[in-house]
């Protein structure tokens, strides 16, 4: 017998205890009668003591019995308010909220676009870790971490936020002393700055109308930081192709340019990883606010609509 079915046994015993009765205990517990006779006899072989006498319609309780009741029924009542608590906590949009996050998109997208939140939910503690890793919320005890790029892991639980641009960026300076850049292609002959390295190598692939192009590119450099692969190209170190952030373009947009503008990359995508499908209120609450709050500070940024990252 395993502690659960114990504890059950001994609220059933309880329920029998307080009402004298075994179809009454049972329409308390919601349990047929024979369910609830079941469990006393199961309890009564676990402690090897006889608790009930039976007599009709009505049960009292041994000596042995007393003395049980009367150390189980504060037992069950605690159970029953951890119970009733753990739900009430589930189901209110207060408390901590840990949400772990890549650190360019946080300080990129999301910084910009708390305060709301924090004004409207007043009574949620937002505890933000950011963090280059992927964090699986299972393990790490998150609530939600933001993943930016395709989940590629069948045990994680992931919700689509949406997707982000990106384009193909290069420094001025660079393109001066280069080869010429006229077409997708032409990359296979640049130094390319890389978000990551597989081991297999690295593909771009591009799209203009009904041509698709797909191109094998390489270079000395790689990071797994989008702020960094921003300052390598503002440096004139090579080619990047970067998911477009908010803000995170301000030294690019100085320096930065786009090149192969004629041509489309595949988005990035955007999701929230879970730790469980049975989302808190709090969390589903943050999450619609994000996919909202990103929706409507990128359509507002200018009106650049290659930047925008729309709910799906």
């Amino acid at each position: 017998m395993d502690s659960l079915d114990q504890l059950q046994d001994i609220a059933a015993f309880v329920a029998v205890g307080e009402l004298g009765s075994l179809a009454r205990a049972g329409v308390q517990l919601g349990i047929p009668v024979v369910m609830v006779s079941k469990r006393l006899s199961a309890l009564e072989r676990w402690t090897g003591t006889k608790l009930t006498m039976r007599g009709g319609r009505s049960i009292q309780l041994t000596a042995d019995g007393q003395i049980y009741f009367a150390r189980a029924k504060p037992l069950v009542a605690a159970v029953h308010s951890v119970y009733a608590e753990t739900v009430a906590a589930a189901a209110s949009t207060q408390g901590r909220l840990v949400v772990s996050m890549p650190p360019d998109f946080g300080n990129s997208w999301i910084s910009p676009l708390l305060g709301d939140f924090i004004r409207a939910h007043p009574a949620i503690e937002l505890e933000l870790d950011l963090c280059p890793e992927v964090v699986d919320p299972s393990v790490m005890r998150v609530d939600v971490a933001i993943r930016v790029g395709p989940v590629h892991e069948q045990f994680l639980i992931a919700r689509p936020l949406g997707a982000i641009a990106q384009h193909v960026f290069a420094a001025p300076d660079y393109l001066a002393g280069a080869p010429a850049l006229n077409r997708p292609q032409d990359l296979e002959a640049h130094a390319c700055i890389l978000l990551e390295k597989p081991p297999g190598g690295t593909t771009w692939t591009f799209s203009k109308s009904d041509e698709k192009v797909d191109v094998r590119v390489a270079g000395r450099l790689s990071t797994n930081q989008v702020q960094m692969a921003h300052q390598l190209v503002n440096q004139g170190h090579g080619i990047a192709a970067l998911p477009v952030y908010p803000g995170a373009f301000s030294e690019a947009a100085r320096t930065g340019v786009r090149v192969l503008a004629d041509w489309q990359m595949a988005s990035v995508p955007v999701y929230a990883l879970l730790p469980s499908r049975l989302v808190s209120p709090k969390t589903k609450l943050f999450i619609d606010y994000l996919a909202s709050a990103l929706s409507f500070a990128d359509t507002n940024a200018g009106g650049d609509a290659s930047r925008r990252l729309s709910r799906t």
